[in-house]
């Protein structure tokens, strides 16, 4: 059994999208170990093909060479047979090179080639999306002659049976089994060109709040202001605060997937979110502005990706808009997401 070390990437949604690779090699009979950052390590928890975790104990960014020297040395008594480094950064690779793994694959990028053994050259014609870059780099043959398509039986699927519902319901004094609910992820940590605007989401959350549905506002601290922000507009003439629960920044990321697994719907910027809801076989909508669809959709059909391609500056992948107008965002309208989100709807009898 050949023992693989995964360096993974420091993005939640990407993270997400590398299960698709660790998938794939668990079936092929390798053994898997990932290490991460600790800021998105626990979703691995939720993807039984991972043998273990390792945490890597450096800052988003951080070189520290002396740092990460010895913190290698603590690995190469692990034997591992191989490892693939998902970042393309020059700093990612230097982990398998100091702990002395003797077959290191990744793409060749930042002038890191002199520490891999085996160079990929990133063929965008070939590899258009994300997951089939992750996936190339579990190949063995290194030669691309065509699209390298992934089946759907390795995309992404996070195993939540070992939630403990329980807990959370006493901690956050969530009822879970009152009907459905429709949970929004506002934020986005990319910047505004990705965060769809809040009177939106309050337009959206309003009509599933009439229509007897719960609303989980879920996100990182920095997004409690626009969570607050959204419940003001929509408590404006009326109050649904006992049906309101505003998780930002309150929530783990392990508690976050628990509360995903347990929603009817979820409305997402093109965020980490959307590929954990994604992974979760949740029905979602998510709202492309600046950044494509094309490179990093949602991997499974009963989530969508809704944009709007008939604006020249898109897709820009600029954070903020330097013309000032946000015209992706503002031009995908709540009645768009309304209607994506009633066809499942209808289908629960809502």
């Amino acid at each position: 059994m050949e023992k693989v070390l995964i360096v993974a990437p420091s993005w939640l949604g990407d993270l997400v999208i590398a299960q698709s690779l660790f998938k794939k090699l668990y079936k092929d009979g390798c053994e898997i170990h990932v290490a991460a950052p600790n800021w998105n390590k626990d979703i691995l928890n939720f993807m039984p093909e991972v043998k273990s975790t390792i945490l890597l104990p450096f800052e988003h960014g951080e070189l520290s060479l002396l740092k990460r020297y010895k913190f290698a040395k603590t690995l190469s008594c692990k034997k591992y047979d191989k490892s693939i480094i998902l970042p393309n950064s020059l700093k990612s690779a230097l982990l398998p090179y100091f702990a002395n793994i003797p077959n290191r694959v990744g793409y060749i990028k930042e002038g890191r080639g002199i520490f891999l053994t085996d160079r990929r050259k990133l063929n965008k014609e070939f590899l258009p999306l994300m997951v089939q870059r992750f996936n190339y780099l579990g190949e063995q043959e290194k030669k691309l002659s065509s699209i390298i398509n992934v089946n759907k039986e390795y995309y992404p699927k996070l195993d939540t049976s070992n939630i403990n519902y329980n807990l959370l319901q006493e901690k956050f004094n969530i009822n879970f089994s009152l009907g459905n609910s429709i949970a929004i992820a506002p934020g986005a940590a990319f910047g505004p060109a990705k965060r769809w605007p809040k009177k939106y989401y309050a337009h959206v959350a309003k009509e599933y709040l009439n229509k007897g549905f719960n609303l989980f506002i879920v996100g990182a601290s920095q997004d409690s202001n626009t969570a607050q922000n959204i419940i003001d507009i929509i408590n404006v003439n009326n109050n649904y605060n006992d049906k309101i629960y505003n998780l930002t920044g309150k929530l783990s990321l392990t508690e976050t997937v628990s509360v995903l697994a347990k929603s009817t719907f979820l409305i997402t910027n093109d965020s980490g979110l959307m590929h954990v809801a994604a992974a979760l076989n949740l029905a979602a909508v998510a709202i492309y502005g600046s950044t494509s669809q094309k490179f990093t959709p949602p991997l499974n059909d009963k989530c969508v990706a809704l944009y709007d391609n008939n604006i020249s500056c898109r897709p820009c992948f600029a954070r903020t808009c330097k013309y000032g107008h946000y015209k992706c965002l503002y031009k995908i309208t709540p009645d768009m997401v309304l209607r994506e989100l009633d066809k499942y709807s209808n289908r629960l009898g809502s």
